[in-house]
Formats: C-alpha cells, sequence, structure tokens
C-alpha cells in the first residue's frame, strides 16, 4: 500500500499467478461464448443481443462471443469507479490500468 496523494492510498494484491489468471480468463471465455449465461432481465437481453450476442429468448440464455466479452472489459477498465459511502463522501475509487 502505498500514498497516492491526500487522503488516498493506492492497494495492489496479487493472490493469483499469472498462469492461474490465464487459466481462469480461458475458461471464463469458453464458458459465457459456448455455455452460456441465464439472463432473467429483457433489457439486458436487447443490449447483448444488438451487442451481438446471440439470445435465445425462449431459454433467457445469452451466449457472449470472445470478442465481445473482450472489448467490454478493455472499455471497463479505461472508466474511473467511484463508490461512495452512505453519506455520499467518495469511499474507493477505482481506476483501470
Amino acid at each position: 500500500m502505498r500514498s497516492v496523494g491526500k487522503g488516498h492510498l493506492e492497494l495492489r494484491a496479487s493472490v493469483l499467478s499469472p498462469e492461474e489468471v490465464e487459466e481462469i480468463d480461458r475458461a471464463t471465455t469458453q464458458v459465457l461464448s459456448d455455455v452460456g449465461v441465464s439472463i432473467a432481465s429483457e433489457n439486458a437481453c436487447q443490449l447483448l443481443d444488438r451487442a451481438g450476442a446471440l439470445v435465445d429468448d425462449r431459454t433467457g440464455v445469452v451466449k457472449i462471443p470472445e470478442d465481445l466479452v473482450r472489448n467490454s472489459v478493455s472499455s471497463a477498465r479505461q472508466r474511473t469507479v467511484e463508490l461512495f459511502d452512505r453519506s455520499g463522501a467518495t469511499g474507493i475509487r477505482l481506476e483501470g490500468k
């Protein structure tokens, strides 16, 4: 942990080896693209369909191609997300790197 400015700390933790991270990534993308995931929200299914996922309207199972997963994750890493406490003050700021 190191200070990155007044009242801000940077925390980095590594629990898994790079090989373990790669294996989880590979398995996750395979499940999302080959098996799919059940999504109950009709709005979410429509958004995913428009983005290029394969949506089974009958079952609600959505198969998300690997390129869609990777593009979405890459896009999310470029954003800063702030989590606020109950009073509205910034509690945690997450920044993709």
